[in-house]
């Protein structure tokens, strides 16, 4: 069987399992690809294989870019730079804020071997055990392949580089690059003493740094100040080379052979002449690009802050090359109120939608919304952008819904889950309601002028709350005047609510650091100690409450009254959380992706 068919099968298993067995299943992904990729690595010793850090983990490729896989240790993890030893490939190191991690199978498998948050790497090209890293210590070395550090070395300026290099001929030069005012400095005995490094680099801030393999005397450096400069003399002084491009940010440098590679904020450039000259195929995207990597002069990958592009031309052409790479910037997430297995994901790089329970997505361009809602009828779509849309044909094209609004970004839009057409946005913090084809219309008589949600109760149009940091208000004529509903709402700063489906007097409202919950329909309100974040009802299952503490998914099967984890595959950090038709939970995060709750099903014996 195929892993496509595979991945299939796992995850139409969810659908036909009930949800009630939660303690058998664990999160997984597989999409949307993209994402914000910070480091573009090739394998020295086998150009099929690149690895990419990217804010939903570490990614593997095994075809030179062309399709990834997240390494299952560290899916949901931000990872920030990845490093390979030459000497002995096998050997991987790759940099976390949670931690150092560390690989003796060419990224196949991963072990955390520091806890303190790493941020940038480099390993000896002659011993795989000699490593530099950026830590919250600042640069620090360790001759033991991980497993202890030394002490930060004296002579360095305050803060902590960006970038640390070790000359690829003598591990015992060491270079750092800082994007304070400091510029560069250098070592010579592996880290212990430093000295500043910066004659005839005017560029202060420097955020990238290379070293020629074939000549450590050779460095290049990038940063703000609109070139990319050079030095022939290990450091002792630089020249700023003339690249043809204004406005120029270096953010990454790497040099293979006699090609230089840049990542810029007018794309990636590429010298074949050590910097005397400059290109950018016209493949390659006049944009900001964030990461580069190198197999040869022709073929080379480039990731923007949405996507990631190969090239095999030298920058002729290009073509995405994201397959599998699951970091999709998620800034909002709905469920088809109807269809379990039918999901969106919206963000930056436009509109994803599923329609089998996350295994395979599509993605709009057409437009990129912060906030999403689902009209009853499923396949009307509203998208908060720089102003409210409406989609007619399930996300595919989209017209603005803007008419009587004022002229202001949106920051929240809801549907009433029973009237067709029936709408409510927050715009500068007051409500404003649609209905059918009538025109937006101000709903704020009684309200204050500082609110986050609206949510509309499920058994009734007419019943809405409306909260934020003067708390919770109701209406109960579908938003013509508002009341305070605040009793024993002690200090919270509402940011959301929600609704029993099974019971309209049942409610939970949270924000960030507290929960409250009310039995009476907001008549009063009780604190839950130790809950905090969303909370979602699940439609299908009455009783059933999920609570997001962002670091957590708890489960309650007793309407609240006790809880369990749902933690097992769980991204470090995530910020959205739905429930389909049926009850499958989607979880999104601007980390990346959406990550769905997948029921496995228990052998019995014999079976």
């Amino acid at each position: 069987m195929s892993l496509r068919l595979a991945r299939r099968s796992i995850v139409l298993l969810a659908a036909v399992f009930t949800l009630a067995a939660f303690g058998d299943g664990r999160w997984m992904i597989h999409g949307p690809d993209g994402g914000d990729v910070t480091r573009l690595l090739f394998d020295p010793g086998d150009p099929s294989i690149v690895y990419a850090t990217a804010d939903n983990g570490l990614f593997r490729s095994a075809d030179g870019g062309r399709h990834w896989l997240g390494a299952a240790e560290l899916l949901g993890t931000t990872m920030l730079d990845v490093a390979v030893a030459k000497s002995d490939p096998r050997i991987v190191f790759a940099a976390s804020p949670y931690g150092l991690f560390k690989s003796t199978d060419r990224g196949l498998h991963w072990s955390l071997i520091q806890t303190s948050g790493v941020f940038s790497l480099s390993v000896s090209e002659q011993n795989p055990d000699v490593l530099y890293c950026v830590s919250f210590a600042g640069p620090v070395r360790s001759a033991d392949g991980g497993v202890t550090f030394g002490p930060r070395g004296s002579g360095l300026p305050p803060g902590n580089p960006g970038v640390v290099v070790a000359d690829p001929q003598n591990d015992s030069v060491v270079y750092a690059a800082f994007s304070s005012t400091a510029g560069v400095y250098k070592s010579a005995d592996g880290g212990a003493h430093w000295a500043q490094a910066t004659s005839g680099l005017s560029a202060s801030q420097v955020f990238s740094l290379a070293v020629d393999p074939a000549n450590s005397a050779t460095l290049y450096a990038g940063g703000s100040a609109s070139t990319i400069f050079k030095s022939t003399d290990g450091a002792a002084s630089w020249t700023p080379l003339t690249t043809g491009y204004s406005g120029l940010i270096c953010s990454e440098l790497t040099v293979s052979s006699s090609t230089i590679l840049a990542a810029t904020s007018r794309g990636a450039l590429i010298s074949h002449d050590g910097g005397a000259t400059w290109s950018r195929g016209d493949g390659i995207l006049d944009t900001n690009t964030t990461a580069v990597a190198i197999a040869d002069a022709a073929t080379f990958l480039a990731a923007t802050p949405l996507h990631v592009y190969r090239t095999n031309d030298g920058g002729a052409t290009s073509a995405l090359s994201e397959s599998g790479l699951t970091s999709f910037i998620t800034q909002a997430i709905a469920a088809d109120p109807h269809d379990d297995a039918v999901i969106y994901a919206t963000g930056p790089a436009g509109l994803a939608r599923s329609s089998d329970h996350g295994l395979t997505w599509s993605l709009s361009t057409t437009i990129a919304a912060s906030k999403l809602a689902i009209d009853t009828n499923a396949s009307t779509l509203y998208a908060v952008s720089n102003t409210v849309a409406r989609s007619i044909d399930s996300g595919n094209t989209w017209a603005a819904f803007d008419s009587g609004l004022p002229a202001v970004r949106p920051s929240f839009i809801a549907s009433d889950p029973r009237i067709s057409g029936t709408i409510y946005v927050i715009v500068n913090g007051a409500v404003y309601k649609k209905t059918g084809d009538d025109p937006w219309i101000s709903r704020n008589s009684g309200l204050p002028d500082s609110l986050d949600f609206v949510t509309v109760d499920p058994h009734s149009s007419s019943t809405v709350y409306a909260g934020g940091p003067a708390g919770v208000f109701k209406s109960s004529n579908g938003g013509e005047s508002w009341a305070p509903a605040n009793a024993g709402l002690t200090g919270l700063n509402s940011v959301g609510l929600a609704v029993d489906p099974f019971d309209s007097r049942h409610l939970f409202a949270w924000s960030p650091t507290q929960a409250f919950e009310s039995i009476d329909a907001a008549a009063t309100w009780s604190l839950r100690s130790g809950l905090r974040g969303e909370i979602v009802f699940n439609p299908s299952a009455s009783g059933v409450v999920l609570s997001n503490t962002f670091n957590d998914v708890l489960r309650s099967g007793d309407g609240g009254k006790t809880w369990v984890s749902l933690g097992q595959g769980l991204p470090k950090t995530h910020s959205f959380l739905a429930a389909g038709a049926n009850g499958t939970l989607y979880l999104g995060s601007s980390s990346g992706g959406v990550f769905v709750f997948t029921v496995v099903r228990r052998r019995t014996a014999g079976k």
